[in-house]
Parts: structure tokens; sequence; C-alpha cells
């Protein structure tokens, strides 16, 4: 949604930009100057610019009062979630939807970890320049499938299969006889192979999404915490380290632990969803991972927030940030983990497992379910 008070200032330039045009015939009255001026075309543009004066104002008032409910309702707009620790940007800002990034905890290890006993909710406005859904099927050629393969396949008796394995060796010597000579044969008969290829599918790749923000803080305040949502995304992003020997040891004294950590603690997996009413119009997001974040820092050199004397922080920064999912989208994760909330998938049929094949990074069981035996219809009598 278009913020307000840009669109006031719109509408507030445009309205002194008609109370100038009015004036350019009072100052040419003024000046007594009437040889070449069409007083009637003047006159006709000061009535256009009236009624256009007239339609302005009232979509100012439309606008003034839509900013002072929203300015009432923004104190309660966003609740961040118990628990977590709450990062927005902008702190205060007319915004109906946010794009927001949760964490998961972490496992814990000796020694200590960041995030694996707090959780970070970030919430973002979503970005301008939007962001990509897609669902892609892989799928390759197989060349495997040929005339006795066909045969063994569609072939309904011994008979029909022995003919097809005589058709397949014959097409074979043909093939080979025409190829010598460099393909003469072949064109002089007319003939070329049919490679008898076939489409197969292959799987789905995982999913990857990219998102990107300019900050341009207006405060220390909200430059702060512009600094912390970046910080906050780094450190979910990287692993942790830790040992693979624990205890006591007389080498190492008394410690706890090896002072090698030869192992790398799984980063922090995010869940990330639309907050706002546009959430349940669109599609949704599977647990992922952060795989990249990168910032460019003063953007606009020129633009600094300066807290006192001795302290400044950038006014202008641009982070992107990309995720990779780490659950396959199949028809049963998309139907209930990702397809539009308001939109009814029964219509396309039933589904008694929605897990599909279950993710051990993602916490889930193998599901057990039984599916119910159609029984034949009654024969009417």
């Amino acid at each position: 949604m278009p913020n307000i008070n840009k669109l006031l200032s719109k509408v507030n330039q445009a309205s002194q930009a008609i109370k100038s045009a009015k004036g350019i015939k009072a100052q040419i009255s003024s000046a007594g100057y009437k040889g070449g001026v069409n007083t009637e075309e003047v006159d006709k543009l000061q009535e256009q610019s009236e009624e256009n004066r007239r339609k302005l104002e009232e979509r100012r008032g439309n606008l003034q009062k839509q900013l002072s409910s929203k300015n009432v309702a923004k104190k309660g707009a966003r609740t961040p979630p118990a628990g977590f620790i709450d990062m927005q940007y902008p702190i205060e800002a007319d915004f109906d939807n946010f794009l927001v990034f949760e964490t998961r905890p972490r496992k814990e290890r000796k020694g200590g970890n960041l995030l694996s006993e707090k959780r970070l909710s970030i919430a973002l406005p979503l970005p301008q320049g939007g962001w990509s859904q897609d669902a892609e099927a892989k799928w390759g050629e197989n060349e495997g499938i040929g005339a006795f393969a066909r045969g063994a396949l569609g072939g309904k008796n011994v008979g029909g299969m022995i003919e097809e394995t005589l058709n397949a060796v014959k097409g074979f010597i043909s093939d080979k006889m025409g190829s010598m000579g460099g393909g003469i044969g072949n064109l002089r008969a007319g003939q070329a192979k049919n490679p008898m290829k076939e489409q197969a599918f292959e799987g789905v790749e995982f999913r990857d999404h990219s998102f990107e923000w300019e900050f341009y803080p207006r405060s220390p305040e909200e430059a702060l915490m512009c600094q912390k949502i970046i910080n906050g995304f780094k450190i979910a992003l990287l692993p942790d380290t830790f040992a693979s020997y624990e205890g006591a040891d007389l080498e190492w004294g008394e410690s706890e632990h090896s002072p090698s950590e030869n192992f790398f603690n799984f980063p922090n997996i995010f869940d990330v969803y639309i907050e706002g009413p546009i959430a349940k119009q669109m599609e949704r997001f599977l647990p992922m991972v952060c795989t990249g974040v990168s910032v460019d820092e003063m953007v606009n050199d020129e633009y600094i927030i300066a807290m006192n004397d001795d302290m400044q922080w950038s006014g202008s920064k641009k982070m992107s940030v990309s995720f990779v999912e780490i659950k396959l989208m199949t028809q049963e994760s998309y139907a209930s983990r990702v397809a539009p909330e308001i939109l009814p998938q029964s219509e396309y049929g039933d589904m008694t497992n929605t897990t599909g094949s279950a993710s051990l990074m993602d916490g889930e069981e193998v599901a057990t379910f039984t599916v119910k035996e159609k029984k034949p219809p009654t024969p009417k009598t």
C-alpha cells in the first residue's frame, strides 16, 4: 500500500501548482498587458483549475482521515510473539503487512552458544520489488525405451514379445548397415533411426528465496534497530563449533571438553510468514535456512545520523538475505503448507496424509496412517 504521507505530499504540491496557475491572469491584468492574450482561454483554464483544486481538496481530506485513523490504530497494530526478541523496522510505520522471520532454537552445546535458548522475531515491510514463488519439476530424456522394452511392456503374450525382439534385432542390423560409409545407406533407403526417447520424471529441487530492503532510519534509535536486524540474521546464519570429546582428561586437566572444537553445530532454522490483511491471500513458505546476508554500507555517504558529537550512524543501508527451504515441495506439502489459506484444496480430491516424506530437520515424524478401502457399490436389485 502506498505511504499516505507521500500521497499527501503529492496532493499538496499539485494544489500549490493550481494556486500558482490561478494567479497568472491577475498578474497579466495588473501589468496592463492585454495584446496577444486570449482572455477567454485564460478564463476556461481558470475554471478547470478551480474544479481540479476542489477535487484535490476532497482527496486531501480523505487521505488525512485515513492517516489519522491509521495513527490511532498503529499503537496496537503488531503484537510480537511471546518469548521472542522482537525487532521491527521501521519502528513506527503505517504499514499494514509485514514479512516476519522467526528462528527456531539450535541445539545447545557445552560451552554455550547463541540463539539456542533465545529466539528472534524480525518484522520487515514487504519488499518493494516483491519476491518469486516458484514450483518446478525436473524431467529428463530416457533413451532406454527401445523396441524390445516396449514389447515387454505392451506385449500381451510371449508371441508378441518375440515379434518385438525380432523387430529390434532386425532394426539394429539395418541401422548398422545403413550407417556404414557415413550414413549413405540410410540416406539411399530414405530412413533414419527413431531414438524412441521418452521424458522421465527425475524429481524436484529445494526452493530458494531472496529478499532485499533499503534502510533509511529517521533516528538514532531506528539506526540501531537496523544494525540489530543485520546482526541477528548473521548470528542465525553462522554455525557455532563444539568438540567431539567431552569429559575431564589428564592431558587437558579438568576441562569439561576438548580444546579442539572439531564439529560445526547446525545454524538456526527460520519460519517465515506474512503478517497482515494480505496474509491468507498469499502463498506461504516452508521452513528454511539462511544461506547469505549481504549488506551495502553507506549507500548515501552524505546521509549521516548524529546521536551526539561523539557518535554517528549511517543513514542508509541496503540488505539482501537469501534462504533455501529444508523440505521438498510436493503435492502434499504445497496443498497443506504453501498454497494460500483462502483457497480450499478439498475441491481437487481427498488426501489422508498431508505430510508427505517426513523431514528430519523439520522435526517431523514419519506419518502413520491408514487408507480406507473403498468398497464396490451395492448392485441395485
